[in-house]
């Protein structure tokens, strides 16, 4: 049992004085400890080890503090017979930015394998262990080599040496934006991420900039 498994029903019972511990007494003392419970398990629960929440059902009928799971965000019903959508703040409640617990989201890096792995389970799509391909995969493009400078002094000039230089002069130069890496998205997924497809690549980019390192250029493109 972890140190975070606290049940405070319990602890509110075995803390009040024993002849007070009759049926109404306990009741009470559970309506005003529950709010407590509710943060503990949020926090200590659902927010530090992940949301077990399914996906939200168009058309399903939910129950008040029933929680879902809606563009990877968790909500909690507020009203009983709720059919509304989780959008709509009337009927629902966000209790977690992110379905995927801190615990784990701390471990994630900009590592090629281990960002495959965050990227797809964050979007709901499928990790497959190399050799195999994941659904929204990476790949690294090999950096072009760099090109001839003549500049106005010598020291913003490539170096020219009697057998070689720093830098190939070469016919013609091509200066296209070059990218370091390429994420690959099914464009099933990529579509269903916003009815706008303005958005979905914005979608994409503001998950993958919380893990891809400052100066990698990269670009999204979908098959």
């Amino acid at each position: 049992m972890s140190i975070y498994d606290v049940d405070l029903n319990k602890i509110a019972v075995q803390t009040a004085p024993p002849d007070k511990r009759y049926p109404l007494m306990v009741a009470w003392l559970k309506v005003l400890i529950k709010p407590i419970q509710w943060l503990r398990d949020l926090w200590m629960g659902s927010y530090r080890t992940g949301s077990s929440a399914v996906a939200w059902i168009v058309g399903a009928t939910y129950s008040k503090y029933d929680r879902v799971l809606y563009k990877q965000k968790v909500y909690e019903s507020l009203t009983d017979n709720n059919t509304d959508a989780p959008y709509v703040q009337s009927s629902w409640m966000v209790i977690q930015d992110n379905f995927i617990g801190v615990f784990e989201r701390v471990l994630y890096t900009g590592n090629k394998l281990i960002f495959e792995y965050a990227i797809n389970k964050y979007f709901g799509s499928v990790f497959r262990q190399p050799p195999g391909v994941s659904d929204i995969y990476l790949t690294v493009a090999a950096k072009p080599s760099s090109v001839f400078i003549v500049g106005g002094t010598e020291q913003t000039s490539s170096i020219v040496y009697a057998t070689t230089s720093s830098e190939f002069v070469i016919n013609s130069y091509t200066f296209n934006p070059f990218y370091n890496l390429t994420i690959h998205v099914p464009l099933a997924l990529y579509n269903s991420l916003d009815p706008d497809s303005l958005n979905c690549e914005k979608i994409i980019r503001n998950y993958a900039d919380q893990y891809i390192i400052a100066g990698i250029l990269y670009t999204v493109v979908t098959y």
